[in-house]
């Protein structure tokens, strides 16, 4: 700029002519204008000792280069965020749908872009009016990386720099007062109370003056011109004065309301305070900092000067604040105020629809009803229109407005409705819900079948369908298909799920139960075919065959589907992308859709559908075949023969090789018939036994065993099964039926193992005294081991295999220690020998693993001993806030392949972690295989380390090369230390899973 105005200046030739005409004036001139100069090129120690140019250059430069930049990314990563999140109208939709989003990792490094960027303007125009907006966009960046923690230290750095009118705060006075902060903000909302008193006096003392002139005047002019002058000049008199410090107190308010600055235009400048305190209160809210976020919220409430938007703002905070306290009752005040002040009908229309969710959660129907009213009333787009009806009938339903049929009829005609035709899935549920209050069970279960039917397109809705489908299939007993209705939930709901464990759970408990229920239904059907005669066996054929064909020939037409849509034929077809907004309806948004879709016609399910409608109305459910018109003309006239006549014909023919194929697990013999009923009677024992260990049926577990003793008098399970029906009995205190089971065992396997158990009170706690001493007897042969005395320790090892056998649970860890004993006694070859026996005889086992690495350190030796102090096994040590490291194990990997994994993992730590400055580096534990350790390095504590492992997770092909076989393993630096001392990771694995992974 000073270069510009010297060039400006030396280049006007009139400027010249008139220096050279007057020596004095020149030299004043040329004084003044270095004067202006070094004013506005000069470094201010601060904003008020700026020049009004030096002031301008650093709004405009800070606002329009820095933060306006940094600010457009921060909205980008918003909408990216949103688009990740896709709404499930059963559950309380989110106030902020970017906070929903399930990988804030994808816009890490945007935000990591923004920061820099304003981190720069911070630094560079410290003075400008829009430092303290770069701060706050800086918190803003964190928050939305869900780095809370970060989040909360900016915007705490930025309330202990900066005032509530944006200047900052004065460093000196607060270290001589160190309440000055407090007193200051104190002194700030006084002062806007006594500016806003002092305009109220005013507005008073106007408004009376005025109402005295007017009141003059009709009197001066009955009186004349005279007496009135006299008037209005005693009048005006005796007016109140308007001191000058009343007119600065009045013009500093005025300056406040509008964000204090006064600068017009494009200039103008809004304090980021008090939207730095709603953003720091929803940081404390994530950091469950509970009562500091209800202090700043109650502080933004009794001040007088609101900014508007943090007014249209602050509601929805402390409904937000509220619902993650899960006081629901307490959201509702704070979300009627936010609809009222909402601008956008959109935004009218989704706090709208929240509320009515929260009413009706609450069970205030009646309220939700007029709320999902009031979404309609602002015209919301079709999605959330549907969803506000049908939410609308059932609460409806449930004030008693509607009876059931009523409801149930409004719902049948939304299914017969074309726009509705995409939504199929969301009214069958609903119809499901109906049913149940009837209660009809077994209608509830066809309209979810029908519901998951339609349900391809939306996986949030086809979760609810199928946890709800399960749950009534587990209550009625049908184990088999509860089994397969958790398996399909599992497939679309997500991990953060609060069900998920649940799920999980049930589903791996109903495996081994839907398994011996499958074996029981199989091998009765088996034996019943058996029974069969021969005629009644060919007509089963027959048919089975028949509907095999059928179903074969379904197939081949679903194939012919184009694999852009999925419908009723193609369950499992690709989704289709979101249509183009403001095409009513729109057909079912898919979450996590950043790319523009595609508007070719058959990559759209709601045109294929309508298309297939179309079809079918014009020319019936015709099969799909080549020249079909053709071939039915043809037909019709006799001139060709009906295809399909020879289809069903063929499908009539079967021969005996499709007899065999059908029936070739038929038993057929007396031996292959004892062994199917052998399968039923076991699954029906192991069925016994696991509906009341996993299930805790204990009624059902004594109908099945018993069933299984009425069944099969004689069966070789006899045992196991009393000793099961003595336990349920006692479980749901059926002391009597406990007591004749009881008597049976005894009577009838006096010698067995439970008959011991039931005779014998002590004979539990002398089982426990034997393991007690196996064990004791293991921890001194360790110790002779660890000290060197190996031929004690292998003479002990034999006297125990001859004392406690060889079946007991410590014997591969007996067998590793005599390993090293032979290894120090005999030499290598009889110590490799001995590993490779613990290795054949005890896979799977941990004492496998340590022999497996013993194998590798075989060189390294003290003496004529062999060093030991890597057997004894790693020393892990859990310190969760020490300083982390992250371990990538890849595998199966050549030397070119793992370079590439290199720069692939270091690409994505500075796309994702650039602000983190981690560093890399690569090393291997066998030389002569492929597998290569990368230590990513340094984090601050474990909870750092986990949230890059977690990222990893959601962005696999980001992080290494696809198809790349990789672990990653948070580790701190002493069991990094204690891995290498290992050479191998396998050992550190089962402490990973224990102490980082849930």
């Amino acid at each position: 700029m000073c270069c510009l105005l010297k060039g400006i200046i030396g280049k006007s030739r009139a400027f010249n002519e008139f220096m050279k005409k007057d020596i004095t004036t020149r030299r004043c001139l040329s004084i003044l204008v270095v004067t202006l100069l070094m004013s506005a090129c000069a470094t201010q120690k601060s904003r008020q000792d700026q020049s009004k140019i030096g002031k301008i250059y650093h709004d405009v430069t800070a606002k329009y280069n820095g933060w306006f930049n940094a600010n457009e990314i921060v909205q980008e990563s918003i909408l990216q965020l949103e688009s990740q999140h896709q709404d499930n109208y059963n559950e309380i939709l989110p106030l902020y749908r970017y906070r929903a989003a399930t990988n804030p990792q994808a816009v890490a490094a945007n935000l990591d872009e923004a920061i820099k960027k304003v981190s720069v303007v911070a630094t560079l125009h410290e003075n400008s009016q829009w430092t303290d907006d770069c701060y706050l966009l800086i918190g803003q960046s964190f928050y939305l990386k869900q780095d809370f923690e970060s989040a909360q230290n900016a915007l705490e750095f930025f309330m202990d720099e900066f005032n509530p009118d944006g200047t900052r705060i004065n460093k000196k006075a607060r270290r001589k007062n160190p309440n000055a902060r407090k007193t200051q903000s104190k002194a700030s909302v006084d002062s806007a109370r006594k500016k806003s008193a002092v305009a109220k006096a005013q507005e008073r003392e106007r408004k009376q003056y005025n109402k005295q002139v007017r009141k003059d005047k009709k009197q001066s002019s009955r009186k004349g011109d005279e007496n009135s002058a006299t008037t209005q000049r005693k009048t005006a008199r005796d007016a109140p004065a308007i001191t000058l410090e009343a007119q600065q107190a009045q013009k500093a308010a005025e300056l406040e309301k509008k964000g204090g600055d006064e600068n017009p235009g494009a200039l103008k400048h809004t304090p980021a305070h008090q939207e730095a305190s709603l953003w720091l209160a929803r940081t404390y809210v994530e950091r469950e900092n509970y009562p500091g976020a209800e202090r700043l919220l109650n502080g933004l409430r009794s001040n007088p000067d609101l900014q508007e938007e943090v007014k249209k703002e602050l509601p929805i905070v402390a409904a937000y604040y509220a619902l993650k306290r899960k006081n629901y009752a307490g959201a509702i005040p704070h979300l009627e105020s936010a609809v009222e002040l909402a601008d956008k009908k959109s935004e009218k229309a989704r706090l709208a629809f929240i509320m009515a969710q929260i009413a009706e959660l609450e069970k205030n129907y009646e309220l939700a009803s007029q709320y999902y009213e009031r979404v309609l009333d602002n015209n919301p787009d079709y999605v959330l229109a549907f969803n506000a009806r049908l939410n609308m009938a059932r609460t409806k339903l449930e004030a008693g407005g509607h009876s059931v049929q009523d409801v149930a009829t409004m719902l049948e005609k939304m299914l017969k409705d074309e726009k509705n035709a995409d939504y199929k899935d969301q009214i069958y549920f609903t119809l499901a819900q109906l049913a149940l209050k009837e209660p009809n069970v077994s209608k509830a279960i066809a309209n979810l079948q029908l519901a998951a039917e339609h349900g391809d397109n939306n996986s949030t809705q086809l979760t609810e369908t199928n946890f709800l489908l399960a749950q009534l299939y587990f209550d009625t007993g049908d184990y088999v298909n509860a089994k397969s209705a958790y398996d399909a939930t599992l497939v679309t709901m997500s991990k953060t799920d609060a069900r998920y464990r649940q799920v999980d759970r049930m589903s791996r408990n109903l495996t081994d139960i839907a398994r011996y229920l499958t074996d029981i239904t199989m091998q009765d059907s088996l034996l019943a075919i058996s029974m069969m005669s021969e005629q009644d066996r060919m007509d089963l054929a027959k048919k089975l065959h028949k509907e095999a064909a059928s179903a074969a020939q379904s197939s081949a037409q679903n194939s012919n589907l184009p694999q852009g849509g999925a419908g009723k034929g193609n369950p499992g077809g690709s989704k289709p992308g979101m249509p183009p907004s403001g095409s009513p309806p729109p057909s079912r948004p898919t979450a996590g859709i950043s790319a523009t879709p595609s508007t070719f016609f058959a990559y759209q399910q709601k045109e294929l559908k309508r298309g297939q409608r179309e079809f079918e109305n014009n020319w019936g459910d015709r099969r799909l075949s080549d020249n079909w018109r053709v071939s039915a003309l043809a037909s019709s006239s006799g001139t060709f023969d009906d295809p399909v006549e020879e289809e069903i014909s063929a499908v009539d023919v079967i021969t005996k090789d499709d007899i065999s194929k059908i029936f070739r697990d038929v038993p057929d013999s007396e031996e292959k018939k004892v062994v199917s009923h052998e399968i039923i009677q076991n699954a029906m024992l192991q069925l016994g036994s696991l509906y009341r260990d996993k299930l805790e049926d204990y009624n059902q577990s004594i109908e099945i065993l018993e069933k299984l003793l009425s069944t099969y008098p004689d069966t070789k399970f006899a045992l196991d099964a009393y000793y099961q029906l003595y336990l349920s009995y006692i479980s749901i205190n059926n002391h009597a039926k406990a007591e004749y089971y009881k008597n049976r065992i005894i009577t009838e396997y006096g010698s067995s193992k439970y008959a011991l158990v039931l005779t014998d009170p002590d004979y539990l706690s002398k089982q426990l005294s034997e393991e007690q001493r196996l064990d004791r007897n293991y921890q001194e042969v360790y110790k002779l081991v660890e000290k060197g005395e190996y031929e004690e320790a292998k003479s002990r090892i034999d006297e125990a295999r001859q004392t406690f056998g060889t079946a007991h649970p410590l014997q591969a860890k007996y067998s590793i220690l005599e390993a090293m004993c032979i290894g120090n006694l005999e030499g290598k070859e009889a110590y490799v020998e001995a590993l490779k026996g613990v290795i054949g005889g005890y896979p799977g086992t941990p004492e496998e693993t340590k022999a497996r690495d013993m194998l590798l350190l075989l060189g390294e030796y003290q003496g004529s001993r062999l060093n030991l102090s890597t057997a004894s096994g790693p020393d892990y040590k859990v310190a969760l806030d020490a300083q982390h490291f992250v371990l990538v194990q890849i595998t199966g990997t050549k030397d070119a392949d793992a370079q590439d994994v290199k720069v692939s993992i270091s690409n994505y730590n500075r796309k994702y972690h650039s602000l983190d400055k981690l560093k890399i580096s690569s090393l291997r534990f066998d030389t002569q295989g492929n597998d290569v350790i990368v230590l990513v390095r340094s984090f601050k504590d474990g909870a750092a380390a986990v949230k890059y492992f977690e990222g990893t997770k959601k962005n696999p092909d980001e992080f290494v090369p696809a198809g790349t076989n990789f672990e990653v393993f948070p580790v701190t630096q002493h069991n990094y230390r204690e891995i290498v001392s290992q050479k191998s990771i396998e050992s550190y694995r089962p402490f990973f899973k224990e102490h980082y992974k849930e």
